[in-house]
């Protein structure tokens, strides 16, 4: 028989799902893609798409006001000011949706250094700055020079293509060299020349009109307004009454003004301020005091044509960590709607991302679980805040400092500045519900289960055999069959590849179930408890493996003492008859070999989501073998031999034979416990991992009923199935004295 084909025909008939989310045993079931008003709340997932540092020439620590863009052939661009090479000053990059990467542009000081603000722009074409790098080229006296400026450019990109186009050197206060018979200096050019160190990409409004900001301007810590309006203009450098050091600017999406932010300046504006300019000279229209907020980040305009933002100090609370904002379009009716605490986040730097369920969206640096940042949402009442992921070091990174954006397939990508797998930070992709785009195949069960009926000579495997998985259950023929390890004992592979599928699709199905109203139904009770699914999608992660465990072992216990008969004319698939004789359909390596698959399932899930399933399988896979000491077929060979030989005699050279069928399933050891590792290393040698505990904090999530009649109780609880199966062992041992233990 199959491993999990019996466990889907029997525990899906016995383990029915009641509420808005479909049964297991629906097998053609796909979720649905739900409406964006849909009420149905789904755990968020986050997984990071690419880890910067995975190739030597990658970028590396993205900085802050790190935007993304997304081109019209969907791909994502950005830019950041570090990684390359040594000498290199930093790239323009692409990735598509699906984590596939490429560096389109390497900056080398000269055409920009340093392009810490990322790319904004529409359609097609965008606009980037350099903090550093840039070259003007003068007459002087008849003669042709060029000036390194080195303090910021303007750059132009076009999506997919390779390279960029300079657009303006700033000038940092310097202008051209005059001569004899060369033009005086024009009142342009001295406006021009005083902006520099820009630090965040020139944006575009709804009349196509583009206009970006410094942080400094004459060498001063205040900034310049400017335009790209047929070539740069400068519009206002910052002095006197406006002395405003300038970080950001957004575009209106209700109107054609910009609105931004100074995070500081001189007196009357020490804690920051909200400025807005229709292309001309540019308003202050709320000033912080640092009770309402400090250092403002990053403002944007809503839907509702209100203006919403973030503030990096600041607040009701102690340390002052951060407030989000809201106000209307000419400052009026300001408002904070929540602050930040440190446990629910800490000092955001990110602009807010008005969703496509019409909620907001962000970033905190630092705070939340393990200090590394979060990601959140929140009502525009302010209602609701909801930590949607807390970035965890070298998964999905630490301290996203960029701005997110959201792409047509409904997914947020942003970035985090430092952590992912090389500590270089990466793109990540936030799932808040709105985009499935895998396929939610039902897994399927393979052969298994040969040890002792005949077939052990032909299903022994090589460590080097294991690549091939193929999730679902059309897609069969990845190896299976028995590999000895010398830290968790013999394996059957089959267990192996049916618990890492069943893993992965029980995975699914609760991260795309309404968390907060999801019920197990059991039978023959009827007994429905409902339950509250984690919101951090790792513990969500643990609890399907933990779901997918006692699955495993509530199969073999149904499977004692009963088979399938198929009923004719009752209406029902099956029906279960006591057998005449007890038995257990369990094999000694099962369960560990349960245990090795759900394991792998939670690797390949949480550190290999950007990949494909069957090949990242493979991956950890290969990992597994050698943490748990795999070995060569012709060592799982004689093992098997002399168990064969040891316990049941040469007859036949096999284990089974068909007068000692019964024997051998009465001999099949059903306790929890790896089979065939030596004594002398079961407890140095075994992996932690390698036991029952490390599901049982995820058993409060779920209690449902085994259909089955054990002892004539009807039905077992979860709770109850280690109690039975102990009082089996026991009985096992006092009926077969001396064959406890195994060679």
């Amino acid at each position: 028989m199959t491993t999990f084909r019996a466990l889907v025909a029997l525990l899906f008939l016995s383990v029915l799902i009641s509420g808005p989310s479909p049964s297991f045993a629906q097998t053609d079931w796909t979720p649905v893609d739900p409406k964006h008003d849909d009420p149905v709340v789904r755990t968020p997932a986050v997984c990071m798409m690419y880890h910067f540092g995975t190739d030597k020439s990658d970028p590396l620590y993205p900085g802050s006001y790190n935007n993304l863009a997304i081109g019209t052939d969907g791909n994502i661009y950005g830019a950041s000011s570090n990684g390359g090479c040594a000498a290199c000053h930093g790239m323009v990059f692409q990735m598509t949706p699906d984590g596939e990467f490429s560096i389109k542009h390497v900056f080398n000081g000269i055409d920009g250094d340093g392009p810490s603000g990322g790319l904004a722009g529409s359609g097609d074409l965008f606009y980037g700055t350099t903090y550093g790098g840039g070259k003007v080229e003068y007459s002087y006296l008849g003669k042709g020079y060029t000036k390194y400026n080195k303090t910021g450019t303007i750059f132009s990109y076009s999506a997919g293509s390779n390279g960029i186009t300079p657009v303006w050197s700033f000038r940092n206060g310097w202008l051209r060299r005059v001569g004899k018979d060369d033009p005086p200096h024009t009142e342009k050019e001295k406006k021009d020349a005083p902006g520099s160190y820009p630090v965040s990409a020139p944006v575009t409004n709804l009349s196509g009109q583009t206009m970006g900001v410094t942080s400094y301007a004459w060498n001063q810590r205040y900034g310049s307004l400017y335009s790209l309006e047929g070539g740069f203009t400068a519009v206002e450098n910052m002095d006197g009454s406006k002395a405003l050091k300038l970080y950001s600017l957004s575009p209106g999406v209700t109107d054609n003004n910009f609105y931004g932010t100074a995070a500081y300046g001189s007196k009357g504006h020490l804690h920051g301020a909200i400025f807005k300019t229709s292309g001309g000279p540019l308003e202050v229209i709320h000033e912080f005091n640092g009770d309402d907020g400090s250092g403002p980040t990053n403002v944007i305009q809503g839907k509702d044509k209100k203006l919403y933002g973030t503030t990096y100090w600041g607040g009701m609370y102690k340390h002052r960590l951060g407030v989000l904002y809201q106000m209307n379009a000419d400052g009026s009716d300001y408002k904070i709607f929540h602050h930040f605490n440190g446990a629910q986040g800490s000092q955001p730097v990110s602009a807010l991302v008005w969703g496509k369920d019409n909620k907001l969206y962000g970033t905190a640096r630092f705070g939340g679980t393990g200090g590394s940042g979060l990601l959140y949402r929140i009502d525009r009442d302010g209602k609701n805040y909801t930590v949607l992921h807390n970035f965890k070091m070298y998964i999905t990174g630490r301290a996203p400092l960029g701005n997110m954006v959201q792409h047509k397939n409904g997914y947020f990508y942003g970035t985090t500045s430092l952590g992912g797998r090389h500590n270089g930070g990466g793109i990540f992709r936030l799932d808040v519900g709105y985009a499935h785009p895998e396929a939610m195949e039902p897994a399927g069960s393979r052969w298994c289960c040969s040890l002792g009926q005949g077939l052990v000579s032909s299903t022994i495997l090589d460590p080097s055999q294991l690549k091939g998985h193929k999730y679902g259950t059309q897609k069969f023929g990845d190896p299976v069959g028995f590999v000895y390890t010398n830290r968790a004992g013999l394996l059957d592979i089959g267990h192996v590849r049916d618990m890492i599928d069943l893993t992965r699709y029980i995975y699914f199905w609760l991260m795309t179930s309404d968390r907060n109203n999801l019920a197990l139904k059991g039978f023959p009770d009827g007994f429905v408890r409902p339950i509250q699914l984690p919101m951090d999608q790792d513990e969500v992660l643990r609890l399907a493996g933990a779901m997918a465990y006692m699955l495993g072992l509530s199969h073999e216990l149904i499977t004692w003492k009963m088979y399938f008969h198929k009923d004719e004319g009752e209406g029902r698939p099956f029906s279960l008859h006591r057998m005449p004789q007890d038995w257990s359909s369990f094999s000694p390596e099962d369960l560990v070999s349960n245990m090795v698959g759900i394991v792998i399932a939670w690797r390949v899930l949480q550190l290999n989501c950007e990949k494909d399933f069957d090949e990242a399988v493979d991956i950890e896979m290969e990992k597994m073998m050698k943490e748990i000491d795999a070995q060569p077929a012709e060592k799982t060979q004689r093992v098997l031999d002399y168990v064969e030989g040891f316990r049941f005699g040469p007859k036949n050279g096999k284990w089974f034979t068909e007068n000692s069928f019964w024997e051998t399933l009465w001999r099949r050891n059903f306790y929890a416990n790896p089979w065939l590792v030596p004594y002398e290393s079961l407890g140095a040698y075994r992996p932690r991992w390698l036991n029952t505990r490390v599901f049982e904090p995820y058993y409060k999530y779920f209690d449902f009923v085994v259909k089955t009649t054990v002892e004539g109780e009807n039905g077992i609880f979860m709770e109850r199935i280690y109690k039975k199966v102990e009082e089996m062992r026991l009985q096992y041992e006092k009926d077969y004295p001396g064959m406890t233990k195994w060679p």
